[in-house]
């Protein structure tokens, strides 16, 4: 097909300057407008720009399998990918590596269920009281939920940084730069208080009926009612970064190790903390650990120790393994311990011997932890912020979701699993692995995961978990079912095949990273990073066929009669016969597609810019030698072949 010079411009925009598009399913292209205009089917051009039925345009719809301009639309669209979605019970559930969890009940309105950035300001501190999680931070940052997934920002008449907040005999009071600080009855309405000192506060605590603050230079305030303030005297110049009270004794840690002291937040002595990294936080913890009850601080380059007595300290460092990562951030709840801070670095303990990694999927710092109504709550970086329910799951970055017999089952970093019946409250799974999953398949009432390291289990009930041997060590991309078959794929280009799940046959492998298999009319078909298509009708013989696209390809599966992948770029086609492929590229709506998920007669996207729906596949794509800012084509018989013009 040669250029269609009458359509030529000399203007040459991105796709993003496309304003109008318009599309026309047989080859009189000679009446394409230049302006906007209302046209007809058969053999005219009709404007791309709001939903077309199959009903009222059956030909457009046969040829091209476009119902509405965009294919895709988008629902909930972010600046961060989406990597799975699944369909069950009525739910769709998505999933994203920095927002977490969505869900949605007919593809249109998402609800957040994993905590999201409300801001793009460092969260520097998190309380808990009255049912309230209130949250302070850079430029004035102030924030409350009342479930720790939906935040409200609030007015704190400041720019300046809020660097903590505590509550106590009815009130919040925030703290920061240059002797900001301000208090609420409610955490809603703020208002503007004089501190004693012009120094910028890091710390405040309220214990035995005394607000008590510490900042730089050594400064400490106290006040009974949060609004007037006196100076004491601390005996050090330097810079105080955290304060807590536990046990009758108030205690500030901060530059070089400094360690102070007081009973009545009056008189301070001098503790020994066995350290010259800054202490950038210190709590008390009554009663579990040791059982009288104990002090713990945490600091730069690793530091964290612990005492009974605020006096004698014992290091932790070395088992707590943060390395030169600072510990920012201390709290105690649910009989765990647990430490956070740069790097993205959360660990849990119970006993200060052995300690955990928790996968947060993020390498911003945390600056706070908070642990309320049975949740924990950590503040970081960049608005971070991230929950958990039992202090062991943090993890927001799932791989791989799938739905069967009830269950939505989520895999992730680290072998994370977790399984849940609505999408939104989850239990942690033991898979018995720590490696990374990526894949997954419910089918003849078997659970499979698949992942990192050739990894492989399988569960009758998604909480008891078989550890199989899959023949390969390379990562297990994709898993399928069909014809009595399981299938997988990897990233070394294996695709194997079992009828149990648990002995496996090596049946193809052409060296290229397999992600996407599915089964159909009697058709096993797959799809590997260079856009190769192969087909099979008995797993030993494969042929190879025209995909028409040489981009990785992500998602294939066969659906009503028709096989349907996308590959990167946003490529997606389509064929009844997994032969002759049809359809392409359409710009700037969704990008990749990661994962497909139908259900209740929609189409859901999951892709590199966020999540869309479809009640069809869209078909159009670049024609080779064309100018991609005017002119498209998509191939087809010399009498059905459909063009496309964009107006700049």
């Amino acid at each position: 097909m040669s250029k269609l010079t009458d359509f030529t411009t000399s203007i040459v925009e991105p796709i993003g300057a496309i304003k109008q598009l318009y599309i026309a399913n047989t080859v009189n292209k000679a009446s394409a407008p230049s302006t906007a205009t209302i046209f007809q089917q058969n053999g005219t051009w009709l404007l791309a720009n709001s939903v077309y039925s199959q009903a009222v345009y059956p030909e457009l719809y046969n040829n091209i399998k476009l119902l509405n301009a965009a294919g895709f639309t988008p629902r909930y669209t972010t600046l961060t990918s989406f990597t799975t979605v699944a369909y069950g019970n009525g739910v769709y559930a998505a999933f994203s590596p920095l927002i977490g969890d969505v869900t949605s009940t007919n593809g249109t309105d998402w609800t957040p269920r994993t905590p999201v950035k409300f801001s793009t300001y460092s969260v520097n501190a998190i309380v808990y009281s009255n049912g309230l999680y209130v949250a302070a931070g850079q430029i004035g940052l102030i924030a409350t939920s009342t479930d720790s997934a939906t935040w409200t920002t609030r007015t704190s008449n400041t720019t300046q940084n809020l660097h903590a907040i505590a509550y106590g005999n009815g009130l919040y009071v925030t703290v920061g730069a240059v002797a900001t600080i301000r208090t609420s009855t409610d955490g809603i309405t703020w208002t503007t208080r004089t501190h004693s000192t012009s120094s910028t506060i890091n710390g405040i605590v309220y214990g035995n009926g005394l607000y008590v603050s510490a900042g730089n230079t050594g400064t400490i305030a106290t006040s009974t009612d949060g609004t007037t303030w006196t100076t004491r005297t601390s005996g050090t110049s330097s810079n105080l970064f955290a304060i807590t009270y536990g046990n009758g004794l108030f205690l500030a840690g901060g530059a070089g190790g400094a360690l102070r002291s007081s009973t009545d937040a009056i008189t301070w002595a001098t503790s020994t903390s066995g350290t010259s990294s800054s202490i950038l936080s210190v709590m008390y913890e009554a009663g579990t650990y040791p059982a009288v009850g104990g002090y713990l601080f945490g600091g730069a380059s690793g530091a964290l120790s612990t005492s009974t007595d605020a006096i004698t300290w014992t290091s932790r460092s070395t088992a707590a393994g943060f390395g030169s990562n600072s510990v920012s951030a201390l709290i105690y709840g649910n009989s765990l311990y647990i430490a956070a801070g740069a790097s993205g670095v959360i660990r849990t303990t119970t006993n200060f011997t052995t300690w955990n990694l928790m996968a947060t999927g993020t390498t911003n710092s945390w600056f706070s932890l908070v642990y309320g109504n049975g949740i924990f709550i950590a503040g970081g970086a960049s608005g971070s912020i991230i929950s958990s329910k039992n202090g062991t799951w943090w993890d927001p970055t799932t791989s791989k979701v799938i739905y069967g017999n009830g269950l939505f089952v989520a895999g992730g970093l680290s072998g994370y699993v977790r399984t849940s019946t609505d999408g939104v409250d989850w239990t942690i799974r033991t898979p018995n692995t720590s490696s990374n999953i990526v894949s997954g398949i419910y089918a003849n009432g078997l659970y499979m995961i698949g992942g990192v390291g050739g990894v492989l289990r399988t569960s009758t009930d998604a909480t008891t978990w078989t550890t199989q041997t899959s023949g390969t060590t390379s990562t297990i991309r994709v898993l399928t079912y069909g014809n009595g078959v399981y299938l997988y794929g990897t990233d070394s280009g294996q695709v194997s095949s079992s009828t149990n799940g648990a002995s496996w046959t090596a049946r193809v492998n052409n060296g290229w990273t397999v992600q996407a298999i599915t089964y159909g009319n009697g058709l096993y078909v797959y799809g590997d990073q260079l856009g190769t298509i192969r087909t099979s009708t008995n797993l030993t013989s494969w042929t190879t066929r025209t995909s028409g696209t040489s981009s990785s390809i992500k998602f294939l599966t066969y659906i009503n009669g028709t096989y349907i992948y996308t590959a990167v770029g946003g490529v997606a086609k389509t064929a009844t016969d997994a032969i002759t492929w049809s359809g392409g590229l359409y710009p700037g709506v969704l990008n990749t597609i990661d994962d497909i998920a139908v259900g209740n007669n929609i189409f859901v996207a999951a892709s590199s810019n966020g999540v869309g729906t479809s009640a069809n596949v869209f078909s159009i794509e670049y024609a080779s030698g064309y100018n991609v800012a005017t002119d498209f084509y998509i191939p087809g018989s010399a009498a059905q072949s459909i063009y496309v013009k964009a107006k700049l």
